[in-house]
């Protein structure tokens, strides 16, 4: 990891600084020590929602976890540093009063923190923020109506409990180091290291639950198993009757194709899958 580690939330204009966040127990900064360095992203937000001054400690070490890589995507989809700045910042006040009020974002704080940024920036293209949009990114919108596309994977990710979904975002999309991934999810980096590929494998089979239950046609649930041994990644199985099948059913086709982009280009796959726009120029910054 390199431009976007380095970033520090310290690196932002004054102003952002000086923004109400909307946490509980909010206040300047007093220069204290990270004294929630090791706390889990889990822990952070029960200590966020508490009306104490414990909550701005937890935002701050939030804040320090994952604005560099908020702000890289937004200015992915931002055509200036200040927009940009602007956007991130959006970014952490939405989700900060969300969690605040009990609102479960569903995803990975970071992951969710990308959302929220591309969120916000579909809200600016009927103000005057339309112009700190970046160029490639204003025709996408405009296509897609207000609430902009929606990650082809999203669905199928939600059905994942946090910490499959934490290794997931971290461990293959950002590619953290294994102890960097262990602090974030409240885990051991043997655990990293070991249930990340069962949390691939739960992830592929929610991908081929919700592609085919999208069908109208019975008999495209008869085909899971053919498809999930179609796609092993050793020694496949490669089946006359779901090809004959695929020839004319498109979600049996979506669903295989979908799987085997997973298990052979895994990373790139799941940010295009699970962000709405960038996903790959993503990868490719952090």
């Amino acid at each position: 990891m390199t431009r976007a580690r380095d970033e520090r939330p310290g690196d932002d204009d004054s102003h952002e600084k000086r923004q109400d966040t909307g946490a509980p127990g909010a206040r300047p900064d007093d220069g204290s020590e990270r004294r929630h360095a090791t706390a889990s992203d889990a822990r952070l937000t029960e200590l966020l929602r508490a009306d104490t001054p414990t909550a701005y400690t937890a935002l701050r070490e939030l804040r320090e976890r994952h604005h560099p890589s908020v702000l890289a995507y937004a200015r992915l989809c931002a055509a200036s540093e200040s927009s940009a700045r602007e956007l991130a910042t959006q970014a952490f006040t939405v989700a900060t009063r969300e969690t605040a009020r009990g609102t479960e974002p569903g995803v990975p704080w970071r992951h969710q923190l990308l959302l929220l940024a591309f969120r916000v920036a579909a809200t600016w293209t009927t103000d005057e923020h339309a112009t700190g949009l970046a160029p490639t990114l204003r025709p996408v919108l405009d296509a897609a109506g207000p609430d902009g596309p929606v990650p082809p994977l999203l669905a199928a990710f939600r059905f994942l409990p946090p910490r499959p979904q934490g290794l997931i975002w971290y461990g293959v999309v950002e590619e953290e180091p294994d102890d960097r991934t262990a602090v974030l999810l409240g885990l051991t980096p043997d655990d990293v290291t070991y249930k990340r590929e069962s949390a691939l494998q739960a992830l592929r089979q929610a991908c081929l639950r919700v592609r085919l239950a999208a069908s109208d046609d019975p008999r495209c649930q008869d085909f899971r198993r053919l498809i999930e041994e179609s796609v092993r990644p050793d020694t496949p199985r490669h089946s006359p009757d779901l090809r004959s099948h695929m020839e004319y059913c498109a979600y049996c086709t979506g669903a295989y194709e979908e799987l085997c982009a997973l298990r052979d280009n895994p990373r790139e796959t799941l940010a295009e899958g699970l962000l709405p726009w960038g996903g790959t120029a993503y990868t490719w910054i952090l």
